[in-house]
């Protein structure tokens, strides 16, 4: 079962604001220098609306691998060659950005697309966490055809938040309330802040899927900032 992660999307008093239509989530880089070695970079970024995010797992599929990759630190190699997995056994999750590289030696040195399986977990405040698993494209040795001498693929798998913020609503000059557009059936809080640090919860919505959201009283002693926070996993593409 996926457990609860928070998205967070703030409006500024009196703005008129979109959020960020996608985001990073991993990025692979992949290379080969057309002489046999592949090298892979797997980096989670430094994105605050993911900031608890730990790098778990990479599973690599590859023809023709004379020489796996070494294990990075905190990292154990199961599975026979060509098929290989590593896993991460640091405990908790380290700060963003966090990369790992592979670098695997192949008797092949033609390159073509392939992917590689990369999952991640994402915590919750309460440290409970969602196994999440993607597969990126990367280069890989090629058995016959494929392209010649050194390559590099830079491939980004990226989350959609699932709110867009639209405006504030105002009234007499006054916040009342905020227009937005939730995806589905989601736990929906509003929260306020003065500082941008210190955040308080004005609306808790549970179910929430009508738009525009609107309160019995004006919100600005609350606040000058506002923001909704998300219980659900968001939504990921290629």
């Amino acid at each position: 079962m996926m457990k609860p992660f928070h998205i967070f999307i703030a409006l500024f008093l009196g703005a008129f604001v979109c959020a960020q239509a996608e985001l990073p989530l991993v990025i692979v880089d992949s290379a080969t220098d057309g002489e046999g070695v592949f090298t892979y970079t797997v980096t989670l970024p430094d994105e605050p609306y993911l900031s608890n995010v730990k790098l778990f797992q990479v599973n690599f599929e590859l023809e023709g691998i004379t020489e796996p990759s070494p294990e990075p630190p905190n990292w154990v190699q199961t599975g026979p060659i060509g098929f290989t997995q590593y896993k991460n056994t640091a405990p908790g999750f380290a700060p963003l950005p966090y990369s790992v590289q592979f670098t695997h030696g192949s008797s092949l040195t033609n390159s073509k697309m392939g992917t590689v399986l990369v999952s991640f977990r994402i915590y919750n405040s309460n440290n409970e966490f969602s196994i999440t698993y993607v597969n990126v494209p990367i280069l890989i040795p090629a058995q016959s055809g494929g392209t010649k001498g050194p390559i590099q693929n830079h491939a980004v798998y990226k989350y959609l938040p699932d709110l867009v913020i639209h405006k504030l609503l105002m009234d007499k000059g006054k916040p009342v309330g905020l227009e937005f557009s939730p995806i589905l059936k989601t736990h929906i809080f509003v929260e306020a802040s003065s500082d941008l640090v210190h955040w308080t919860t004005v609306a808790d919505l549970p179910d929430f899927t009508q738009s525009p959201w609107r309160n019995e009283t004006a919100l600005a002693g609350s606040g000058n900032f506002f923001r909704l926070r998300m219980d659900e996993i968001p939504r990921l593409e290629p």
